[in-house]
């Protein structure tokens, strides 16, 4: 499996940056996830993480209303710094939701300044921007990314 090379050349490659942060990108069925457990089997001290289960079992608990004001704190306690330790962040969508009103980006570049982070993004890399949903769907995204480290499994000649 070539992506797993390129990965951890990419996430060994982090380690003198401010922000620790790997894009895993691919459309869904590209083999995220998976890439994401044979890191684990390789590297024991590095922990997947889904996003969508863990902030909305926190989450059930507030008001809707409530959760853009509490949301990045519990993204931040979910993905504590770890000492030597990484985080492979898998299932993201919950964070695109209008009512967490999150910066995504800048928020998973926030964290990955206390603990390294691989987050699967279930989209796009174009012309150096994270793209998430269809141009024409009410869900769409784009994201300007400056000094990324990408790994993207939809295009090999767009990895960084």
């Amino acid at each position: 499996m070539p992506h797993i090379e390129n990965l951890i050349a990419s996430i060994d490659g982090t380690s003198t940056l401010r922000s620790r942060i790997v894009w895993l990108v691919g459309l869904p069925g590209t083999g995220k996830t998976s890439l994401l457990y044979r890191l684990m089997e390789m590297r024991s001290n590095y922990q997947h993480v889904n996003i969508n289960k863990l902030l909305c079992e926190k989450l059930l608990d507030d008001a809707p209303d409530k959760r853009r004001f509490i949301g990045g704190t519990y993204l931040a306690e979910i993905l504590r710094p770890k000492a030597n330790d990484a985080w492979l962040v898998d299932n993201i969508e919950v964070l695109f939701s209008n009512e967490l009103k999150l910066s995504i980006v800048d928020s998973l570049k926030a964290l990955a300044q206390q603990a390294p982070l691989v987050v699967a993004w279930p989209g796009k890399y174009e012309n150096g921007r994270l793209i998430y949903g269809a141009r024409t769907h009410l869900d769409y995204y784009e994201y300007p990314l400056d000094s990324p480290v990408v790994v993207d499994l939809n295009n090999t000649k767009n990895q960084v």
